[in-house]
């Protein structure tokens, strides 16, 4: 469900890209993003859930983070 979830999450933050008339740092910082949550869904095995406290908070804060910088760095360009 995760999964699923998190690919409605970039599709929507694509689909905005392509509707408001955003550059290249925010398409860079959504392609970064999607790119993260792979490495996060791989952070996580079935059954094996050591590390699923880094993969949940701290990787959805640095998305987030990632996001936000490019949406940033394309208002100030």
């Amino acid at each position: 469900m995760a999964r699923v979830l998190h690919a409605v999450a970039i599709a929507c933050l694509a689909l905005l890209a392509a509707l408001v008339p955003f550059g290249w740092p925010f398409g860079l910082g959504v392609a970064a993003a999607g790119t993260l949550l792979v490495f996060e869904h791989r952070l996580v095995r079935v059954g094996d859930y050591a590390r699923l406290d880094s993969a949940f908070f701290t990787m959805n804060g640095v998305i987030a983070g990632v996001v936000m910088l490019g949406a940033v760095a394309d208002a100030l360009r």
